[in-house]
């Protein structure tokens, strides 16, 4: 691909195998059927794109005066190029990894910047849930092993994985 060039089809297929989902989201008015096949070109396969003018219908629908908005699309975490799109991370506080496009490693950024943030997903989740065996923390939590399971279940990972976060 041009922005990135080597590495890109192979880290989206690693990706890909992990077990995320792969969209493209662009401020390019080119159809989602002509990005799909440059994509093909390249042996990239996508889950979804969302072109231009979809994202100018979604966010002036929900008032959003931003260039790019992926929650809006129910995307966990953007990468792009753009030092604007990292400060409208910041602003509209949504994940972003923004890359250099001179950036010589930028894949080990990416896969660093994807591990910390689902990382931090699970974190969250644990402690949302051990909150609410506490009931508010006004009460000890008697079943610990319910709060892991149950984020375990909700996260795809094991309760030995969800075990670490505690310590």
């Amino acid at each position: 691909m041009k922005k990135y060039g080597k590495g890109t089809a192979e880290i989206i297929s690693d990706l890909q195998r992990e077990g995320h989902k792969i969209h493209i989201y662009t401020t390019s008015f080119r159809t989602k059927g002509k990005v799909r096949r440059t994509l093909k070109y390249y042996g990239i396969k996508v889950n979804r794109i969302v072109n231009q003018t979809e994202n100018q219908k979604v966010l002036k629908s929900r008032n959003i005066n931003s260039s790019k908005f992926p929650p809006a699309f129910d995307f966990d975490l953007h990468i792009d190029d753009l030092k604007g799109v990292g400060i409208e991370s910041e602003r509209f506080n949504f994940k972003a990894i923004i890359i250099e496009p001179t950036d010589k490693n930028w894949i080990e950024k990416i896969k660093k910047g994807i591990q910390k943030t689902f990382e931090l997903r699970i974190l969250k989740r644990l402690l949302k849930e051990l909150w609410l065996q506490s009931d508010d923390c006004t009460e000890p939590i008697e079943n610990m092993w319910f709060s892991i399971q149950e984020v375990a279940k909700s996260t795809g990972n094991t309760r030995k994985e969800i075990k670490k976060y505690l310590y």
